[in-house]
């Protein structure tokens, strides 16, 4: 019951994103879905005039808001910096959301556009405990750097809100002004307020017609515009650039986390009811008289079933106190902040109550039955074989269903290990061992300067190697454009992806050229005119030599409408762009030797915390405004790319564990059990010569059939679970028979010493003890 209190409050919390908002039933995002060369794109990205134009047309529209995409930026005042990702709204956000304002007026504070509302937690970075209002702020982005006066305090954004921000702008741009229909060089992510009772599916069907009127039919064919719920954006959003402006949930967590406790809480269930049955002769004595004084069997029925739900709710105050226990590991293992919180939360208390009842009524109405059932001229004469054999058969159906379960838990956790252990050790084709990752793209100036990052940073012994250059293997799959290759028909385009890379890129990740040779400095017409492909474009064109070979593409020309042609210089073999959850892709690359957004350095293993303390103290020399953010790749890689896997990995771990010892719980009773039961047995059986050995053999192996039924049932539901979890790696195991052979080993080893305590001391009894009458 305290893992299900913990799923409860995980869920309630997962559930509850974007419901504080008081109109938060009537707000809707628009979202697109674009149709190109056959394929569909789903994202979250519109025209800015879009919202403004629905409002002018539609009068189910009363209102809209446009977000510019928050990027990173250094805020400062009075010498204190700090990095943050300010959002460019229009005024009606604090309108729209309910985001209140603590200092300032919500109808005036945007109005001006040198105007910014921060956060209670910036405000208490900037200035402590000053009154913020009027103080001037200044904002360094890229390639900009402007002063802002801080018109209002908003108060701090619960967590459980998808939009994120500390820092709210007015929109600069000029068409966030105008709201001129038709253009479509300005895009920002747009929310809706419609009226009360809109039907939002029928204010879509409107949208295609709208679209013809104001952008053309050519477009309207290509785009399709649907409205998203505000409350399902959490956990129902899958969209194209949705991590741009928001926190996003994944209801599949949801589901198989309440599907973990709701199946650990059975096997918990099963436990009761199998020694409930097993204690059935125990009570039917006491059945029979009740009867026989004229108890009838509903009554006989609610007073065993009162007693299962009575202690279930008894059960709560502790599960509660487990529950509590429990939350610490349960937060560092998902990435919450979940805490047992009573004070008005209805939904809680009901959660509660409803869980309570549940398992009273599924641990107590079978023993109920069976227990009622008894008939009492049986019972009083000590006959009650048919009640047993029916318990008895049940309880082995339970037993098979208990470690059927386990066994599908240890299943998937070994599986997930496997292929944890082979996303850490598979060679990604790149180095990333003491590779230091340090993030420039947003001071523009700074990134025009690779010669002065190289010599300066330099100087430092540890340091051994230097890149500056747009991305980084692991992290970077590029963005897709079409090319038409020497070959190949105009109308048949391919699709690559396109990676800006930096001088000596290849070099230095070790990367191998297999032919033709790198990018150059040197050659001027490199950066124009020369491209660099990998072992999968040139599989995919079916070139057997491409060196020489030309390739157009608008993306390779100053006018987005006009193709220009480039030559392939070379081939590297292929290493991993992104994560294994991707499949490596034709990609082609640009070599820009200006233009940067990344530096890296491969540095020393040893003294590392001096090289570190270098760097810092260097940084504050270089003609930069940014602050010094430096990563570890293979430690970005585990974090960012695979931190979701690793959560998956804990919670199978825990919930395997869990399952077998509550298992274990239940069979150690009912052996207990049965060890009682069949005590004259044991002592007739070493009377006429059985060892102690034989004896525990004797009593081990029916629960041992039962162990080996559970592996028939539960190996192909195991086989399944983990072949399913590991279809969302690119690059993925082969699912082997020794993680079933282990579980099912694991599991036979701990149901042996489970019951061996019991029955060796069975085993172990005085015969004349055992054999003897009263």
């Amino acid at each position: 019951m305290a893992c299900c209190i913990v799923i409860i409050l995980f869920v309630q919390d997962e559930l509850s994103y974007d419901r504080f908002h008081e109109n938060a039933d009537r707000i809707f995002r628009l979202t697109i879905t674009r149709t190109t060369s056959g394929q569909e794109f789903h994202h979250t990205i519109t025209y800015g005039d879009m919202g403004p134009g629905l409002v002018n047309e539609f009068p189910e529209v009363v209102d809209c808001v446009r977000l510019g995409m928050p990027r990173d930026f250094i805020v400062e005042s009075d010498s204190k910096r700090f990095q943050t990702d300010p959002v460019g709204s229009d005024p009606s956000i604090l309108n729209i959301f309910t985001f209140p304002l603590i200092k300032g007026d919500k109808n005036t504070a945007l109005k001006s556009p040198n105007n910014a509302v921060i956060s209670e937690q910036l405000a208490e970075k900037l200035f402590g405990d000053e009154d913020p209002i009027g103080k001037i702020i200044r904002l360094y982005g890229v390639d900009e750097k402007n002063d802002f006066q801080v018109s209002g305090i908003m108060k701090n954004i619960p967590h459980n809100s998808h939009l994120r921000f500390d820092f709210l702008v007015p929109h600069r741009h000029k068409e966030a002004q105008t709201g001129a229909i038709g253009s479509r060089s300005w895009k920002c992510v747009t929310y809706l307020l419609l009226r009360e009772k809109t039907n939002p599916r029928e204010l879509e069907k409107k949208f295609p017609d709208f679209l013809v009127k104001h952008y053309g039919k050519q477009r309207a064919s290509e785009n399709k515009f649907i409205l998203q719920p505000l409350t399902s954006i959490h956990l129902h959003s899958d969209l194209d650039y949705d991590e741009i402006v928001l926190k996003k949930g994944n209801i599949t967590t949801s589901y198989s986390l309440s599907a973990v406790a709701f199946l650990i809480l059975l096997i918990a269930c099963i436990n009761f009811m199998n020694l409930s049955t097993a204690r059935a002769t125990r009570r039917s004595k006491e059945v029979g008289l009740r009867k026989v004084v004229g108890a009838s069997r509903p009554q006989l029925f609610r007073q065993f079933f009162g007693e299962a739900v009575l202690l279930s709710f008894v059960s709560l105050f502790l599960a509660v106190v487990i529950a509590s226990l429990l939350l610490p590991f349960f937060n560092s293992v998902i990435g919450k902040h979940l805490s047992m919180n009573f004070r008005g939360n209805l939904l809680l208390y009901a959660g509660l109550i409803l869980l309570s009842l549940f398992v009273g009524i599924i641990s107590g109405s079978y023993p109920a039955i069976v227990l009622s059932s008894f008939h009492p001229v049986e019972v009083l004469k000590g006959d009650v074989k048919k009640g047993s054999a029916l318990g008895k058969y049940m309880r082995k159906n339970l037993v098979v269903f208990q470690f059927g379960i386990s066994l599908i838990f240890i299943i998937g956790t070994i599986i997930i290990f496997q292929q944890m252990n082979f996303v850490e050790n598979k060679d990604l084709g790149f180095k990333k061992d003491n590779i230091i990752r340090i993030p420039i793209f947003k001071d523009e100036a700074f990134t025009l300067r690779p010669e002065l990052i190289k010599r300066e940073l330099n100087k430092h012994p540890n340091i051994l190697k230097i890149t500056v250059t747009s991305g980084v293997p692991g992290f970077y799959n590029g963005w897709p454009i079409k090319c038409i290759p020497e070959g190949f028909a105009r109308d048949e385009p391919v699709e690559m992806n396109a990676i800006e890379v930096g001088e000596d890129y290849f070099d230095f990740f070790g990367v191998d050229i297999v032919q033709g040779r790198d990018f150059s400095k040197e050659i001027a017409l490199d950066a124009e005119l020369a491209v660099v492909l990998n072992e999968t474009a040139i599989n995919a064109l079916n070139w057997k030599f491409p060196v020489g070979k030309q390739i157009e593409s608008a993306h390779f020309s100053d006018n987005s409408n006009k193709l220009a042609s480039v030559t392939v210089i070379g081939v590297v073999k292929d290493f991993h762009n992104g994560s294994l959850h991707e499949e490596i892709k034709p990609t082609i690359y640009k070599f820009n030797p200006q233009r940067h957004s990344t530096i890296c350095l491969h540095v020393r293993q040893e003294n590392i915390q001096d090289t570190i303390s270098f760097l810092n103290k260097k940084w504050r020399e270089l003609p930069t405004y940014l602050i010094l953010n430096y990563y570890f790749i293979d430690d970005s890689m585990e974090t960012y790319l695979y931190a979701d896997d690793r959560k998956v990995s804990n919670v199978f771990t825990f919930s395997s564990v869990l399952a077998i010892v509550l298992a274990c719980m239940g069979l150690f009773g009912l052996a207990t059990f049965s060890a009682e039961r069949r005590i004259k047995e044991i002592g007739t059986r070493k009377v006429l010569g059985a060892s102690v050995s034989n004896i525990v053999l004797f009593l081990s192996k029916d629960f041992a059939k039962l162990v080996l039924i559970a592996n028939i049932i539960a190996w192909p539901i195991g086989y399944y679970v983990g072949y399913r979890w590991l279809q969302d790696f690119a690059y993925r195991i082969n699912i082997s028979l020794w993680a079933f052979l282990l579980a099912a080993f694991l599991v036979f080893l701990i149901t042996i010493l489970t019951i061996s305590f019991q029955t060796i001391k069975a085993a172990n009894l005085n015969p004349v003890d055992t054999l003897r009458y009263e």
